[in-house]
């Protein structure tokens, strides 16, 4: 692997306009090999904005963080969506699990949607709105710092009082609304029964609810002295005179406490926000962030216990002849930290036997998150990181030119090191059909309106796909990757991604489906895919389900099967009845791809009522021979 840097942006000449591009050298400052990388032109304004931000390293407001988040997280596909929030995300209470320890489905997971709100504001450092930090706020204002100095000497007892006020309204409402919701559930219980004490219900409904009816009167008994005792502290601090700093501190104490949280990270959902502590009110409430990259750092280490340690950029083609760069980025696990006094001191350590609540995540796991390069590249700036590239596909698409870059201003925007002028050397094509470009392979990414390598579609798209791609076994074995690919990106019903080629490498095992064979076996010929997964079953030795496949054979494989059973036993008549029947059956289907059965039947075409109407068409043909066939008789 070959470390790199950023160096700055330019623009490279493109077959119509000049294409903006990430420049990555060498750390040599002396170096004269640079390589571009490409960005699409429909989103690089955005994704320069979010870049310049992370190379300035400089914090920002909270109002332009939460401008600038939208841009990282509503990438389909990309970094956000990667990222593996179900899996990774600490559970220590055990929230993803069922009451017998199972796993619950990942899509009822709230790892992914836990980060997102943090991305759009919720659980601050130092500015949540929640009573438990308003009270926390207060109250640290109040304190002194260890050398006896006043942190906010503006800040008075009379001001401390004015807040806590506030706070404590907020508290009486809350408690008014308690109480108001428990005396509602007692009320169902008295009008069920009939009765308005607990003592007076009758020894059968004690005995069933006994539970239900004692819990509904604690309630309003709990929530009855927790209304009293905030408005006796709000009348104590309506009251000037008797307003002093302890008795305001220990009411700020008491709220804290209250509304003290187990979250085991920021922004969890079902929990009390986390209270912040003294030195994240002072350090990080002002402007903790220098971009969404470093607030996703943040999350990353807090929700997920994890660690950037890598940035790559490596070749996403599988076409020869072309290279579209994409990024990724390492995760590696931390360990759970563990707290211990030895002699009075206190030790620190990883724990790398806990998993967190993540079963089979240890200490060391590495994950590798697939996303664009110029996310990979941002990162590296966020965590210091270098970025690497495999050295073969370095040599092979770096360029030699002697570039000067500078700095125009220091501004929000323009604060990125800038090209001159453009790279004339070299001119680049937006990713097609494999073909190269000029003095370069490296190619320009797709963007929305070119998804399709072949036959792009120009009119409506029918209800059901209507390209039936390998028809035939042999056909199917005889695909190449790049053929499995161009396939794929031919097809109008695909809207996946295709994997990339490290993800092909890693793929030994011919027992088993890869990746492109996973996306493209659902969307081929129903006859076709089921002989494929048959004929894997039986490889590897489930014969159950073997049986099972081969017992829901549509009529339409079966008249294949036969067809090509007579040609192989030189019956060439038979053989053409049975492709006939075969392309009969086809004919009937609104979607061969299909299996039968996975749509309504009432989309399908009658068979009794094709043959009829084919019969009738062939007996019109054999009569009006000479205006079907376009020739006319002599009189």
């Amino acid at each position: 692997m070959v470390p790199l840097e950023f160096k700055g942006i330019g623009d490279v000449q493109g077959a119509n306009d000049d294409i903006t591009c990430i420049v990555l050298g060498p750390p040599s400052m002396a170096t004269s090999s640079y390589i571009p990388i490409p960005l699409p032109s429909e989103s690089a304004s955005e994704m320069i904005k979010l870049l310049s931000f992370a190379y300035r390293k400089q914090p920002i407001s909270k109002s332009l963080c939460l401008q600038l988040s939208p841009l990282l997280i509503n990438r389909d596909g990309s970094l956000f969506d990667n990222i593996p929030w179900s899996k990774w995300t600490i559970d220590p209470l055990r929230r993803n699990t069922d009451a017998a320890g199972n796993q619950i489905d990942e899509t009822y997971h709230l790892g992914k949607r836990d980060a997102y709100n943090r991305f759009i504001g919720k659980d601050w450092y130092g500015r949540s709105l929640s009573i438990g930090n308003v009270a926390a706020r207060i109250k640290y204002m109040m304190e002194n710092d260890s050398e006896g100095k006043e942190v906010n000497p503006a800040f008075d007892e009379k001001a401390a009082a004015i807040l806590t006020r506030r706070v404590l309204q907020m508290e009486v409402k809350e408690a008014q609304m308690a109480l108001a919701e428990s005396q509602e559930q007692l009320a169902i219980l008295k009008a069920r029964y009939g009765v308005n004490e607990v003592d007076l219900f009758p020894d059968e409904v004690l005995i069933e609810h006994f539970d239900a009816i004692q819990s509904a009167f604690q309630s309003v008994e709990d929530a009855t002295y927790s209304l009293e005792e905030r408005e006796r502290a709000l009348k104590t601090v309506d009251s000037p005179s008797d307003v002093q700093s302890n008795y305001v501190s220990k009411i700020l104490e008491q709220l804290v406490d209250v509304h003290s949280s187990d979250a085991p990270y920021r922004g969890a959902i079902g929990y009390k926000p986390k209270i912040d502590s003294k030195s994240e009110v002072q350090e990080k409430s002002g402007l903790p962030y220098s971009s969404p990259y470093e607030l996703m750092k943040d999350i990353i280490s807090e929700q997920l216990n994890a660690e950037i340690v890598g940035s790559v950029i490596e070749d996403t083609s599988l076409f020869n002849g072309s290279t579209v760069f994409g990024g990724a980025l390492i995760l590696k696990r931390r360990g759970k930290k563990i707290q211990m006094y030895a002699d009075g001191q206190e030790i620190e350590f990883e724990d790398p036997t806990n998993d967190y609540g993540n079963e089979g995540i240890m200490k060391g796991e590495i994950f590798i998150v697939e996303c664009d390069c110029d996310e990979a590249i941002a990162m590296a700036l966020t965590c210091n990181l270098n970025i690497y590239m495999d050295r073969t596909e370095w040599e092979t698409s770096c360029i030699s030119a002697p570039l000067e870059f500078e700095t125009k201003s220091f501004g929000l925007f323009d604060s990125l090191p800038t090209l001159n002028s453009p790279i004339h050397s070299i001119k680049m094509q937006t990713q097609g059909n494999g073909q190269e470009s000029v003095n370069t392979k490296i190619q320009v990414p797709r963007n929305q309106r070119t998804m399709n390598f072949i036959n792009p579609s120009n009119g409506k798209l029918p209800v059901f796909s209507s390209d039936i791609p390998v028809q035939s076994l042999s056909e199917f074995d005889s695909l190449t990757i790049q053929d499995k690919a161009q396939i794929l990106l031919s097809i109008e019903s695909f809207k996946g991604k295709l994997p990339r080629p490290r993800v092909l490498k890693n793929v030994r095992s011919e027992d088993s489906f890869g990746p492109l064979d996973k996306l493209l076996i659902p969307l081929i010929d129903e006859s076709v895919r089921r002989q494929i997964l048959t004929r894997q079953a039986v490889r590897q030795g489930d014969l159950d389900e073997a049986s099972k496949l081969t017992s829901k054979k549509s009529r339409r494989q079966i008249a294949k099967e036969n067809a090509e059973q007579s040609r192989l036993e030189g019956n060439i008549d038979l053989a053409q009845k049975w492709e006939e029947e075969a392309s009969f059956y086809g004919s009937l289907r609104a979607d061969v791809t299909q299996d039968e059965g996975d749509y309504s039947s009432y989309l399908d075409r009658d068979e009794w009522y094709e043959r009829t109407r084919q019969k009738l068409a062939d007996k019109n043909r054999k009569r009006f021979r000479s205006l079907f066939d376009d020739q006319t008789t002599e009189t």
